[in-house]
């Protein structure tokens, strides 16, 4: 799953013995840099000079560009992915070759890393790709290179998102028959540390870590969710006239552009209208599902457990009585008692064993939190995101709301724990006073 990962070494030991190691051919040389290369640019390093008075004293640091992908396949381009077991021993290689020790490890800073899956869905790769047109409300552009059938966005200025036809790409540019020609990628690349760092990922030892593969792998599969998909030859015959209408109404980019920029009058139209189209589509047309499916099957090969879609319920048309939402939130209340035990990286208070403070509704630990919380807030839904991300998705999937399509990092917390304090509050009000009192009771004993 691992690509093209970028890293910086400040260490002067580790830059003299890297600055020395045969085998390099020079790249370039510059003012500030002079970059090196072994087995072409797949294992690259660039060293930033230092001055002092206009006279060069040496190295400042030295940024170390890896690719797992490419050392496992003894650096010839292959359509395969990378298992977790296969990525860790590969940087392990390249590392051991480079003559760093893992007690160095911690040396190396994460500062690009790039990370995706190859899948082979049924949908033809052309019709596909030529489909995706938005990450959220950005478009989707093609890519610079040569590349067939391949196009990126920038997504936020800390990472891109790019989906390409890797199979024709094998076949056409690298003559690579090998590989199925309907292979798709989906890849992610973080560019700034404070997005990798959102995956626990900060020094070199993060990436041998089984529980950063689980976040990276459930990353992706919930940036695939953020695509949005035209589906430019959808099958018209299972279609009511209803239906079709809508589909024709909302087949081209234009169409989706239009109400892009008329926002203004209603902010979530778009999305809202997305969610209708995907909803409306059935069979073979519902490739963005498709897609989806195929990556959590990718995951789940691994060994790592899949990720589920947020279940929204609509209580315009649930049919769930009060009795049976008590009986589901008691059911979680013993489900999520998890109390993980301090073991934090950087400035966060972490949960302690000894009487921990807990959420009246989910009854989880908020020692993390401030001394008067009652439920789960930003601060412990950040914590737990970090460091417990099964528990993190349990609460997300079980408290999500409409209001929460859209909506990441903090203002997408502060929906989840109104959600949470509001469910509180239902219950004790809507449920009869005999029942709430056992179902506090069993709170309290938990």
């Amino acid at each position: 799953m691992y690509d093209a990962t970028k890293l910086n070494c400040l260490n002067q030991q580790i830059i003299k013995r890297l600055r020395n190691f045969p085998n390099m051919e020079q790249i370039e040389t510059n003012n500030t840099t002079d970059s090196f290369g072994i087995f072409g640019n797949h294992l690259k390093m660039d060293f930033r000079k230092s001055f002092e008075n206009g006279r060069f004293i040496g190295y400042y640091n030295v940024y170390l560009s890896i690719s797992p992908h490419y050392h496992f396949n003894k650096y010839i381009h292959n359509g395969n992915d990378l298992t977790p077991e296969n990525a860790r021993k590969s940087i392990l290689d390249i590392f051991t070759y480079l003559g760093i020790k893992r007690s160095e490890f911690d040396l190396f800073k994460v500062v690009n890393l790039e990370f995706g899956l190859n899948i082979i869905p049924k949908t033809d790769i052309k019709k596909l790709v030529n489909g995706i047109e938005f990450y959220k409300k950005t478009r989707f552009k093609i890519t610079a290179d040569d590349t067939p059938f391949s196009k990126i966005t920038d997504a936020t200025k800390q990472k891109n998102i790019k989906a390409y036809a890797k199979g024709i790409h094998c076949h056409e540019k690298l003559n690579s028959h090998e590989i199925d020609i309907n292979t798709f990628r989906f890849e992610v690349k973080n560019k700034k540390s404070f997005s990798i760092r959102k995956h626990g990922i900060n020094t070199l030892n993060d990436m041998f870590k089984v529980e950063v593969f689980t976040r990276l792998a459930h990353a992706l599969v919930k940036e695939w969710q953020l695509i949005h998909i035209i589906n430019l030859e959808p099958n018209f015959a299972p279609y009511t006239r209803e239906d079709l209408k809508f589909i024709k109404q909302h087949s081209t980019v234009n169409d989706w552009l239009k109400i892009i920029n008329d926002e203004n009058r209603n902010r979530n139209n778009f999305g809202k209208e997305k969610q209708k189209y995907f909803n409306i589509l059935k069979g073979n047309d519902r490739i963005r599902e498709e897609v989806f499916n195929l990556l959590n099957e990718k995951i789940l090969s691994f060994g790592i457990g899949a990720f589920l879609p947020q279940k929204i319920e609509n209580p315009t048309t649930s049919t769930t009585t009060v009795t049976e939402r008590k009986t589901k939130d008691l059911q979680l209340s013993k489900e999520v008692q998890i109390y993980p035990h301090a073991h934090v990286v950087k400035c966060t208070i972490a949960p302690t064993p000894e009487q921990p403070r807990k959420c009246l509704m989910t009854n989880i630990n908020i020692t993390m939190q401030k001394d008067e919380s009652k439920f789960i807030f930003t601060t412990g839904l950040n914590y737990y995101r970090e460091h417990d991300p099964n528990l993190y998705e349990k609460l997300l999937r079980e408290f999500w709301s409409d209001d929460c399509r859209s909506k990441k990092d903090d203002d997408l917390h502060k929906i989840i724990s109104h959600n949470i304090r509001n469910r509180y509050n239902n219950n004790r009000y809507r449920i009869d006073k005999n029942i709430l009192v056992g179902q506090l009771t069993l709170f309290t004993n938990h």
